[in-house]
């Protein structure tokens, strides 16, 4: 597709940020529409988004997007009009419309040798509605003729205790983009409720001819004040008016010969002179889209004076311990003391600012969730809860893929068959539940289903089978340890492969996934009543709280988030269990990993002299000893990356500048778990 020769880069990013604002928010309402049934507001929406859809694409010349969305909105049309019944057909030939306009939109920004047929996606709309008689037409001619269905429109209204409003806009004469204001402007309306009639017609306004003058019938259960609001993001508008609207009255004289005399006529509800107007539209633009390249920039030049901050803090202490009382050092004192607060202050700001709701994510599984669960002939009852938790913009651009193949491995595993659970006393209908919360510094999403559970047998044999552990091994796990070996390359209980699950992938992903983001994943599960999955994530991956340890002459990171508590290892009794140093703490046995035999540094540790500390660290439900010969203060402290010449030693997830200058190694301690724990 190629846009019109007079499109500039600049609207051409704007529809793009458009167009894909309103695909996500019919592949949501597509969903609803089905669960729920025919609800006028939601059939609203969802007609305005492809109406938008449609004019839009058409005024920047992809023809082919404004042809499949004409075809979705005559469908729309009549559900809308009460002529169409929603069905699981409409809603199939409308997501196919939507997956072609999908297909479509990457066309602008990833041209192929091939491109996209319409023809069966428009004949499929067509042909889904064609039982159907034609919508009542609306005679463009002279303007009383509001038509059959603007007047039931207007009816309704008014028996609904909605206002009709009749409105005249005047677009400044000088304005070179007429056309597009006027389409502006009926987008605009539509968002406060709906024109049952404009002079000129939407249909010309598509065409991209340019009126400057509009007049317009409006249903809305808004007062005039908000509709009035809602222009004001519009430029180059002259002049507003608002009057009400009687039906019995016929269409007001048009606005090229009247003027302001239709707000005469009604005596309240006019707008503001065209100086109010224009002011307002200075007032209303409170936010602004910027490039996530700039806030990572941002974000990464906060990091280096987040270390400054805690090396000018270092110095200022070394300064007063030497000189104190100076008023030179109180004055710097003071300045370090500020410069922190600023700096936090902005790192606040900037974290903020790089949060996105995990709604982003969640609101595209309702659609995967229904097209799984027809293929699997299942019945699946999708509840998200936590749409508005906020997270990382790093993080929620990763965890997609590890939450598909949850809900994947729920609706195909998980749920069983309507006849099946029927038998088991459980309704028809299975129920996959996705929730995501704060708790503390960290998020929490947990996938649960009501299935039929794991068969942690069906693990053990799988794991055996497939070569990665011997009988006797598996038979001395417990439980709740032999189910998270489902997490396994190529283990799977599945009993076939299917289009959805089966091949034994899927899960080892999700757990290498979650812990390459500083997560953890958790199971639970009971045969025959469900299985949850619990993932651990950290708010932000720029920053972290952490303890500085000291092995050696080396200094390491522990984040705090996975720190139990810090022991003397003189005061505890340090045994040998199977070649494996353990101690015991209260009821529990923990086995020890000494940091510079874990790094290779030394061969004798604190272990055998009995001097050091032990830091206990949990990952999961596992904990380990990490003994070191001392601890520092926590710090704040700024993830840097390794790189790839020295990235991906095993334990290790990146590095940080102290505030004396020297390197510290922030230890991945998910992994020293497991590698201590044998997991």
């Amino acid at each position: 597709m190629n846009p019109a020769s007079d499109i500039t880069p600049e609207e051409m990013e704007v529809f793009l940020q458009e167009a894909d604002e309103q695909l996500q928010l019919l592949d949501e309402d597509f969903i609803i529409l089905e669960k729920e049934g025919a609800d006028s507001e939601l059939l609203q929406e969802i007609f305005r988004a492809a109406h938008t859809i449609k004019g839009s694409s058409a005024m920047v010349g992809f023809e082919n997007m404004s042809q499949v969305a004409h075809a979705m909105e005559t469908l729309l049309d009549k559900l809308r009009n009460g002529t169409l019944a929603v069905s699981t057909p409409v809603i199939n030939a409308l997501l196919s419309g939507l997956d072609v306009l999908r297909e479509l939109r990457a066309e602008v920004t990833s041209p192929r040798d091939t491109t996209v047929d319409l023809v069966p996606v428009v004949e499929e709309l067509e042909r889904v509605g064609s039982g159907e008689g034609p919508a009542a037409a609306v005679d463009e001619g002279a303007p009383e003729a509001i038509g059959a269905e603007g007047l039931e429109k207007l009816e309704a209204a008014r028996a609904n205790g909605n206002n009709a409003y009749h409105i005249v806009i005047e677009i400044d004469p000088e304005s070179s983009w007429a056309s597009i204001r006027a389409f502006q402007i009926i987008t605009e309306l539509s968002q406060v409720g709906e024109v049952v009639y404009s002079i000129p017609s939407p249909e010309a306004i598509e065409r991209g001819e340019d009126h400057f003058t509009l007049e317009l019938i409006l249903v809305s259960d808004q007062e005039p004040k908000p509709i009035e609001e809602s222009l004001g993001s519009i430029s180059e508008l002259s002049d507003v008016k608002i009057s009400t609207y009687n039906p019995e009255d016929g269409f007001p004289a048009s606005a090229a010969g009247q003027g302001a005399g239709g707000g005469e006529k009604a005596g309240a509800g006019s707008a503001e002179p065209a100086q109010g107007s224009q002011n307002k539209v200075a007032q209303v633009s409170q936010t602004v889209r910027v490039d996530v390249k700039l806030l990572d920039r941002l974000m990464n030049l906060v990091g280096e004076m987040v270390i400054d901050r805690n090396r000018i803090g270092q110095i200022g202490k070394e300064l007063v311990s030497k000189h104190g009382g100076d008023e030179t050092v109180e004055a710097l004192g003071e300045t370090s003391g500020h410069i922190t607060k600023v700096v936090n202050e902005l790192q606040e700001t900037i974290l903020k600012a790089r949060m996105l709701p995990i709604g982003t994510v969640f609101n595209g599984f309702p659609r995967l969730v229904r097209d799984l669960a027809q293929k699997a002939g299942k019945k699946v009852n999708l509840i998200i809860e936590g749409r508005e938790t906020e997270l990382d913009r790093t993080i929620i651009e990763q965890i997609r893929d590890p939450l598909l193949h949850l809900l994947r491995n729920s609706v195909d595993h998980g749920l069983e068959l309507a006849d099946k659970r029927r038998a088991s006393g459980k309704p028809e209908e299975g129920m996959v539940l996705l929730k995501a919360y704060q708790e503390q510094n960290h998020i929490i999403i947990e996938v649960a289903d009501d299935g039929g559970g794991i068969d942690v047998q069906a693990v053990r044999d799988s794991t055996v089978k497939k070569g990665f552990k011997s009988q006797d091994e598996v038979a001395k796990l417990s439980d709740a340890d032999a189910v998270n070996l489902i997490f396994g390359s190529g283990v799977s209980t599945a009993k076939k492969v299917t289009e959805v699950s089966g091949r034994g992938v899927g899960m080892d992903v999700v757990k290498t996934n979650i812990q390459s983001l500083g997560g953890t994943v958790n199971l639970e599960t009971k045969l025959g009543e469900g299985t949850k999955f619990t993932l651990r994530l950290p708010l932000t991956l720029a920053t972290i709280n952490g303890l500085l340890v000291i092995s050696g002459q080396a200094t390491y990171v522990i984040p705090m988030a996975s720190m139990v508590e810090v022991l003397r290892l003189n005061d505890l009794e340090v045994t040998n269990v199977m070649g494996t140093e353990v101690i015991r703490i209260r009821e529990d046995i923990l086995p020890l990993l000494d940091l510079n035999r874990a790094f290779g540094r030394r061969t004798e540790g604190p272990s055998q002299t009995r001097e050091g500390v032990v830091v206990v660290v949990k990952a999961g439900d596992k904990s380990v000893g990490l003994t070191v010969d001392s601890v520092m203060e926590p710090q704040e402290i700024v993830i840097k990356s390794l790189g790839d010449y020295m990235g991906g030693i095993k334990g290790v997830v990146g590095s940080t500048i102290l505030g004396d200058g020297r390197l510290a190694l922030i230890l991945d301690t998910a992994s020293l778990v497991r590698q201590t724990a044998g997991v």
